[in-house]
């Protein structure tokens, strides 16, 4: 047998499936996959089962429908060229992630999950997945309880999309304490009312009765270091109840990468969908195919979507994503800290400190972002632990402050350029 073609890149347009999805490019690989699921309905007395390809992500059922990572939970097929199926590990920070292939059975859904692992062009490995299910019925009941439990605002998680697939590591939504939230009064303001306020009940009664597209981009752009991670988490941390994805692509990210998120992202609505760094993002794909993407998208009636980018060089991306209503509708500057924010931060990081030394660091750290005040408070620390001292004091503090200022001056200058001499050898005056 000729080798497959298993690109999922280049892959046509299969509409036999519930939607339209991309399938391998080799249709010997399809076929085949197909053959063997329907080998085992027939003799699994399932053969009023049909089989679907679908985009939905039924990767949740080893999560959600297995009790436990149980390698058993998953029954082997007969291997194409007389192999040996194989199981994929994935790392956890508890260990590793089990991922069996064959065919899952799912009685209490009336369904069956069929997978296949794969090796991209590339050499990353990759799933496929079919399903089979007496009509679409089932399989859109099974969809709806992957989703909900997905979704439970009681253990709310970070849904990680990483190029063409969704990430096994969901970090937990929690809350963060609004002192941890280091804004101005109007930025927290409108962060409040244009993007919490967004997905209220009111909201999206207006956008239905008016018949508008209930969805908003929003752009988080400033320098590093100022609180753009921190406002997202306390965006996620304050929707436990919306869907929220975060897409981190690659090196080799591609149009049909980014494709797959904002699908993703549009298929869970309501749902929030955040990508960080936008600017280097959009120097791997193609502006018009993303311009095309983001106008594109249909959004489900009285189901809102939230699309977030961040970027530290606003002047990079162009004008017709930052500066178009429909693809982003609020642009919100995440500044340096003004007085009064660095007399909050210094003095809920240095409470041993007077309250004279205090505004003496409020004034000298003007041009300093919320990341260089946070090390000025770490770093003397540092100083006091190494002379066995457990409090900090004013010299710590001081050295600390001369310490990120000049690492700060040194950054935005430009460090000195190393001489091409080998140490030790100067030259003669």
């Amino acid at each position: 047998m000729n080798t497959l073609e298993m690109n999922f890149k280049n892959a046509p347009r299969d509409v036999r499936g519930l939607n339209q999805t991309a399938l391998p490019n080799g249709l010997v690989l399809i076929e085949w996959a197909a053959a063997a699921f329907r080998s085992y309905l027939d003799r699994n007395a399932l053969t009023h089962y049909q089989v679907f390809t679908c985009s939905f992500d039924f990767w949740q059922a080893d999560r959600y429908c297995i009790k436990g990572s149980r390698l058993d939970a998953w029954e082997s097929l007969p291997t194409l060229s007389g192999g040996e199926n194989v199981v994929r590990l994935t790392e956890r920070d508890d260990g590793v992630r089990i991922w069996s292939s064959g065919v899952l059975r799912l009685n209490d859904h009336n369904s069956a999950i069929g997978r296949w692992q794969y090796y991209r062009p590339d050499g990353s490995l990759a799933f496929f997945h079919l399903v089979a299910a007496p009509s679409v019925k089932e399989v859109n009941a099974l969809r709806k309880f992957l989703r909900d439990q997905a979704a439970d605002p009681a253990e709310p998680k970070w849904n990680i999309i990483k190029n063409e697939y969704l990430d096994d590591t969901q970090p937990p939504r929690l809350p963060i304490d609004e002192d941890e939230l280091i804004l101005t009064d109007e930025v927290r303001r409108r962060i409040d009312l244009d993007v919490i306020g967004f997905f209220s009940e009111r909201v999206s009664a207006m956008h239905e009765k008016l018949n508008v597209p209930y969805r908003r981009g929003v752009m988080l752009y400033g320098a590093p270091g100022n609180g753009k991670t921190s406002t997202l988490r306390y965006i996620g941390g304050q929707l436990p109840n919306i869907a929220s994805y975060i897409f981190r692509p690659g090196e080799k990210v591609d149009d049909l990468d980014f494709e797959y998120a904002l699908d993703t992202w549009r298929r869970n609505a309501p749902a929030l969908l955040i990508v960080e760094d936008f600017d280097w993002l959009i120097t791997k794909l193609n502006l018009s195919t993303v311009l095309n993407l983001l106008d594109g998208i249909e959004v489900p009636t009285a189901k809102g979507l939230m699309l977030i980018i961040t970027t530290n060089h606003p002047e990079m991306l162009d004008s017709s994503l930052s500066n178009r209503p429909g693809r982003m509708d609020v642009s919100l500057e995440i500044c340096p800290p003004d007085k009064l924010q660095r007399e909050r931060i210094f003095t809920k990081k240095l409470p041993e400190i007077s309250p004279e030394l205090i505004q003496q660091l409020v004034k000298s750290c003007e041009q300093l972002s919320c990341a260089h005040l946070v090390e000025i408070a770490r770093l003397s620390g540092l100083y006091a632990l190494a002379e066995n001292r457990d409090v900090r004091n004013e010299a710590d503090v001081l050295r600390a402050l001369d310490t990120v200022k000049q690492a700060n001056k040194q950054a935005v200058e430009g460090f000195v350029k190393k001489s091409d001499l080998p140490f030790g050898i100067h030259h003669e005056k």
